[in-house]
C-alpha cells in the first residue's frame, strides 16, 4: 500500500512525501515510509491532535488503512475538508452500517441487493450448515464456519455479540471499487481469493463478470460511499453471488486491482487538489492478472 501511494503520487508530479502512522513505534511500517508519526490510540487521539500534526507537516491527502480507525476519520472528514486535508473515507453512516454485519444484512437485502441472510439468533436460520461470527468489525478470524447448529450455538458463546449466518459453498471473490466525490462509480475490478491466510488474500486473480460487476455499482451507488471500498462475496455452483459484507477502505490485496487499471489512490489525490472527476479515466488492463504476496528483506545503514 505505501509503494502504490508513492506511485500515485509521483504520477500526480508533485513533490510529496509519505508519512506513516502508528501507536506501535516498532511496526514494521516505519521503515517503509518517510516520516512516522507515533499516534495516540483510538480511545485518546483528539481531532486537535490531527490539525496540528497535519498543518506542521504539511499533510494535505490521508488514507486510513485500519477498519477500528473508519468511524474517526468518517466522523470528522468534513471538518478535515474544511482546512484542506482530503480523508480517503466514506460517510459515518456507510461506514456504521459496514462495520455491522446485521445492519448491513437489513440495510442492503431491504433495496433488494443478494446479501448473505443475518441474524442474531440461531432459529431465524435455515438449513443444517451454520457460519457464526462477530456482529461488529471486519474479517473473519474468529469465525466459525461449516458448522451444525449445536456447535454454533457453542462457538457463539465465546464471541461478544454473535451473528448467525447460513453455509453457502461457493468461491470467495473481492471487488474493489472506486467512487469519485461526485457519487459516481469510476471503476469495479473482480478478484478471486486463490488463497486466503489469516482473511487476507496471498494468492488472487483479476476476472470480468458484468451482471456482478453492474451489482457492485448499483450497491456503491445506494449509500454515502467514497473513494475506494471493497465488497466481499461467494459465488455459488449455480454462479448466484452471496454479498458477505463490505470494507470501507483499500484491502490488503486491492493493490492488484490498482495494476488492473482501478487507479483509487492517484485519482483520490487528483480530486483532493481539485480536480475535476470527470477528468478520471478507467483504462482496463486488456487481460487477467494475479498477485501473488510473499516477505522479502529490507536490509538499511544501522
Amino acid at each position: 500500500m505505501v509503494n502504490a501511494v508513492r506511485r500515485a503520487t509521483a504520477k500526480f508530479d508533485c513533490a510529496g512525501v509519505v508519512i506513516g502512522a502508528d501507536t506501535n513505534d516498532s511496526c514494521l511500517g516505519r521503515y517503509f515510509v518517510d516520516a512516522f508519526w507515533s499516534i495516540p490510540r483510538d480511545d485518546q487521539l483528539q481531532i486537535e491532535h490531527v490539525f496540528t500534526w497535519c498543518y506542521k507537516h504539511r499533510i494535505s491527502v490521508i488514507f486510513p488503512s485500519r477498519d477500528g480507525e473508519l468511524a474517526f476519520w468518517a466522523q470528522h472528514r468534513n471538518a478535515l475538508s474544511a482546512k484542506g486535508i482530503s480523508v480517503m473515507v466514506s460517510d459515518s453512516q456507510a461506514v456504521a452500517v459496514c462495520n455491522d454485519k446485521l445492519a448491513f444484512y437489513q440495510y442492503f437485502s431491504g433495496l433488494d441487493f443478494p446479501i448473505i441472510q443475518t441474524a442474531a439468533t440461531v432459529d431465524q436460520i435455515q438449513g443444517d450448515r451454520l457460519v457464526v461470527k462477530e456482529r461488529f468489525g471486519a474479517g473473519s478470524a474468529s469465525a466459525g464456519i461449516d458448522l451444525n447448529r449445536t456447535q454454533a450455538c457453542e462457538r457463539s458463546s465465546l464471541l461478544s455479540a454473535a451473528v448467525f449466518q447460513p453455509f453457502v459453498r461457493g468461491d470467495e471473490i473481492s471487488a474493489d471499487v472506486y467512487i469519485s466525490g461526485d457519487g459516481e462509480v469510476r471503476g469495479v475490478v473482480l478478484r478471486r481469493r486463490d488463497v486466503v491466510v489469516d482473511g487476507e488474500s496471498q494468492v488472487t486473480t483479476t476476472f470480468r463478470d458484468h451482471s456482478i460487476e453492474t451489482l457492485c455499482t448499483a450497491m456503491a451507488k445506494s449509500a454515502g460511499f467514497h473513494g475506494h471500498i471493497m465488497f466481499q462475496m461467494l459465488i455459488d455452483a449455480d454462479g448466484n453471488p452471496h454479498v458477505i459484507e463490505c470494507n470501507c477502505r483499500f484491502g490488503g490485496a486491492s493493490t492488484l486491482s490498482i495494476e488492473a487499471g482501478l487507479d483509487s489512490f492517484y485519482w483520490f489525490i487528483h480530486e483532493s487538489a481539485g480536480r475535476d472527476p470527470n477528468g478520471i479515466e478507467f483504462r482496463r488492463a486488456p487481460t487477467s492478472l494475479q498477485q501473488i504476496r510473499f516477505a522479502f528483506d529490507k536490509v538499511i545503514a544501522a
